[in-house]
């Protein structure tokens, strides 16, 4: 699969997608929400995006709102959420919402993220996300 990885801190992206590669999978790493944006809209872009990871707490977009721009661009594109807020920091978010297929919450393990795409390929297989586009 194809992961669009969003983090503002470039050290955690960098982590993450080694994460990512470790498991089989290929990444594309982006700063910002509007990246991601732009990345998600260009059907011209030599990466094909199959699901987004993004952080939810960043400065210049945050995840939340990030997802609701996914949505509107592709309601099928599969987030994964991480955060490393309190439990308390997430319900004011209101994340128990159809924005994220996973919230995984920090210090995130290999472990954890190879659970979260374990399940995304199960619940959502490829070929069902193309045939809706």
């Amino acid at each position: 699969m194809n992961f669009l990885v969003v983090d503002d801190d470039e050290e955690v992206a960098l982590v993450i997608s080694e994460m990512f590669r470790d498991l089989g999978h290929d990444t594309y790493i982006v700063a910002t929400g509007m990246e991601a944006i732009q990345v998600l809209g260009d059907e011209s872009c030599f990466f094909t995006v199959d699901a987004v990871y993004t952080d939810i707490m960043m400065l210049e977009m945050n995840g939340i709102d990030l997802a609701h721009e996914i949505v509107a661009i592709d309601p099928h594109m599969p987030v994964i959420a991480v955060s490393g807020a309190s439990l308390e920091s997430i319900e004011k978010f209101e994340l128990n919402n159809d924005l994220f297929f996973h919230l995984l919450r920090k210090p995130l393990s290999e472990s954890d993220l190879k659970t979260s795409i374990q399940k995304l390929v199960a619940f959502y297989p490829l070929t069902q996300k193309k045939d809706k586009r």
